[in-house]
């Protein structure tokens, strides 16, 4: 009795496996299906051709990857660089085993989907760089539990960085350089290089530091530095060649103002002897009731008005 429990047991595990593994191969042909339908410029895709229903058919697609060669359930999508348009496909839920999606170097809109991680539960690596992605970094991207490697770089990403990022205790490398995102970066990312978060001029903290939402890049800093030293010299000729203008144009009266400065010395011609002539009249320095001195007492004390 205890061998033919066994036995029935035995033959229903079977059955469930099989019948799992027909579920799985199902869903990752309706996923490879719909996402060749829904993107833009499928070109790419071209050799995708699901008339064939044979074991492991789809494991032979272009940037398909499967567990093994004797089911057809994907475990890796490599769809880098082939000019997809379109949002990112929601038919990527029914490809339900993947570990590793990488649609990097496409032309990919729209915003990435919250729902992402349910769909995907056991991704390892997600790479969505250099396409042209816009919104915010869903908060959802934390349930993705076994991340090891978050790429969002070079697109148009906006928002802050998620704080709830901190919390993959799993994930080794990241990146979301050269974004649209603000605000202060996470406590539990600042362990990672600062070349991970530049390019988003509104982010700020460690590892960029405390005036990071200030900071330009280096090429633009020395574009800025360029531009004043240019400014500075351009300004200095402009004023060499007014002066030199002026004392082209207008030579009396650099030499009258030079002829002035030397009268205007001791001497013949000079202003106190011009004075001496006035010897006999009164100046009043004061108003009443001070007294009145003449102006040749004057010249004696003070020896002609040399100091």
């Amino acid at each position: 009795m205890a061998c033919f429990k066994r036995f029935t047991s035995f033959l229903l595990l079977v059955f469930y496996c099989s019948v799992l593994s027909l579920v799985f191969s199902e869903d990752d042909f309706q996923c490879l299906q719909g996402l060749k339908a829904s993107v833009a410029d499928p070109s790419a895709l071209s050799s995708w051709d699901f008339s064939n229903n044979t074991v492991g058919f789809i494991c032979n697609f272009v940037g398909a990857t499967c567990w093994n060669d004797r089911e057809n359930r994907l475990i890796r999508f490599d769809l880098r660089d082939m000019s997809l348009g379109g949002d990112i496909p929601s038919a990527l839920q029914y490809c339900y085993s993947l570990t590793t999606l990488d649609l990097s170097g496409n032309n990919l809109n729209g915003s990435i989907p919250s729902d992402i991680c349910k769909w995907l539960p056991y991704l390892v690596s997600l790479d969505l760089s250099n396409n042209k992605l816009t919104g915010p970094i869903p908060d959802d991207l934390a349930n993705c539990t076994y991340l090891n490697r978050l790429i969002l770089l070079d697109n148009k990403l906006s928002g802050a960085i998620p704080n709830q990022l901190a919390s993959l205790g799993r994930l080794k490398t990241f990146s979301a350089a050269n974004n649209n995102l603000s605000g202060a970066i996470p406590a539990g990312l600042s362990s990672y290089n600062s070349s991970n978060f530049e390019g988003n001029n509104g982010l700020r903290g460690t590892p960029l530091g405390k005036c990071s939402g200030l900071n330009l890049n280096k090429k633009r800093l020395a574009i800025f530095i360029a531009a004043g030293v240019f400014g500075a010299v351009t300004a200095a000729a402009l004023f060499l060649f007014g002066f030199g203008i002026c004392l082209f144009f207008f030579p009396k009266c650099s030499s009258r103002r030079k002829k002035g400065y030397e009268t205007g010395r001791d001497g013949d011609g000079s202003w106190a002897d011009s004075l001496r002539a006035y010897k006999h009249v009164q100046v009043k320095l004061f108003q009443k009731p001070l007294r009145k001195v003449k102006l040749a007492n004057l010249m004696a004390a003070t020896n002609g008005f040399r100091f």
